[in-house]
C-alpha cells in the first residue's frame, strides 16, 4: 500500500460551488436521514453518473475499512490545492468517530484552508473537537428539529423562527450570479445557520 500513488478523492466543485468537495454515497452513509432521504438532492447524481458513483462508493469503502489510505490520499491533494474552501460531504455525512477524527487531523494540518460541513449526526457522534477548530465551520442541517431546506414558504418561516440566513444561491433575483466561496461565504462562517430553498 505504501508505494501506491494517492488517488484524487476531492472534486473541484462546479459552476455554483468554488471549493474542493468530498462525498460519500447518499442515504447509505447517513446515520440520520429519515427526514430527508425521500428528497435528497445527491441521489440523482449518484444514480446518473457511474464515475461519481464509483468515487463515492470507493470513498465510503476506505472510510469504513482503511482510514489511513483515505487520509493519505486527501492529505496529498490538500497539500497541492489552490482552493481556499473544502466542503466535507457534498453528499453523505460523518459515519464514525474515527472518521471524524481523521477530518480533525486534516483540518489541523491545513490551517490555511476553511473546512465546512452540514450534518444531522451531531447528536450521534462527538463533533465538538472538529467544530472547535478555528478553520472549521459546521452547519446543523436540523434547526429546531426541522430539516433546513424545503419550499420557499417553509424556509422563510424557518429562517424567521431560528434566525437563519436563506441561502442566496437558492433564492432571489440574482441567485444565478451567486458563487459559493466567491461572492457568498454564508456557510463558511462559524456559528452560521443557513436554510435552503429546494430546487
Amino acid at each position: 500500500m505504501c508505494d501506491k500513488m494517492p488517488r484524487k478523492r476531492l472534486t473541484s466543485g462546479n459552476m455554483k460551488v468554488k471549493a474542493l468537495l468530498f462525498s460519500l454515497p447518499p442515504i447509505i452513509s447517513c446515520l440520520n436521514c429519515s427526514s430527508c432521504k425521500s428528497t435528497c438532492y445527491a441521489v440523482k447524481s449518484y444514480r446518473q453518473y457511474p464515475a461519481v458513483r464509483n468515487l463515492w462508493d470507493d470513498n465510503l469503502y476506505l472510510a469504513q475499512t482503511d482510514l489511513w489510505t483515505l487520509y493519505n490520499d486527501l492529505r496529498a491533494q490538500l497539500k497541492k490545492t489552490k482552493q481556499k474552501y473544502v466542503r466535507i460531504h457534498q453528499s453523505g455525512d460523518f459515519i464514525s468517530q474515527q472518521y471524524v477524527g481523521m477530518w480533525r487531523t486534516l483540518a489541523k494540518e491545513h490551517k490555511h484552508l476553511i473546512f465546512y460541513y452540514y450534518t444531522k449526526v451531531d447528536h450521534l457522534l462527538d463533533l465538538t473537537e472538529l467544530a472547535a477548530l478555528p478553520n472549521v465551520c459546521g452547519i446543523d442541517s436540523l434547526l429546531n428539529g426541522k430539516r433546513n431546506y424545503g419550499a420557499l414558504k417553509y424556509v422563510t418561516a424557518l429562517a424567521k423562527e431560528t434566525g437563519a440566513v436563506i441561502c442566496p444561491a437558492t433564492h432571489g433575483e440574482d441567485k444565478k450570479e451567486v458563487k459559493c466561496g466567491v461572492n457568498c461565504t454564508a456557510c463558511m462562517v462559524k456559528g452560521a445557520k443557513v436554510v435552503f430553498v429546494q430546487h
